[in-house]
């Protein structure tokens, strides 16, 4: 397990605070935006389990990445399009705490299958 904390003095008593006074700031790719990010480079032992190895890392990133969104109060736009559609069960465009967990589910569901599959194919 690895855990990763990132962390943002956005008070008055920060002088390089750009924002006087200090106003929310949440993730994104603008300069004001918070970008904290942590990489953790995996190289597969065996070639063939390179594929494997992907396709279980893309699961991971995107629960972690669509997870976060989940909790942030734009979560409509946060999420991608698709995933917004699957999931948005009653079409108000808008994502409730039940078909939020749906889809936590659906990814928690996924990492667990990719997880198995490369066990299944590990010689």
């Amino acid at each position: 397990r690895i855990d990763v904390s990132i962390s943002y003095d956005n008070s008055t008593g920060n002088p390089h605070n750009p924002n006087h006074p200090p106003k929310r700031v949440t993730w994104g790719t603008a300069s004001t935006d918070e970008m904290g990010r942590m990489a953790l480079w995996v190289v597969p032992v065996i070639d063939s389990e390179a594929e494997v190895l992907q396709r279980v890392r893309w699961r991971a990133v995107q629960r972690a990445w669509v997870t976060q969104a989940l909790e942030s109060p734009d979560a409509w736009e946060s999420i991608p399009r698709r995933i917004r559609e699957r999931f948005d069960a009653d079409g108000d465009e808008r994502l409730s705490d039940i078909e939020k967990e749906a889809i936590r589910k659906y990814l928690d569901k996924g990492v667990d299958r990719a997880s198995r599959r490369r066990s299944a194919e590990s010689p």
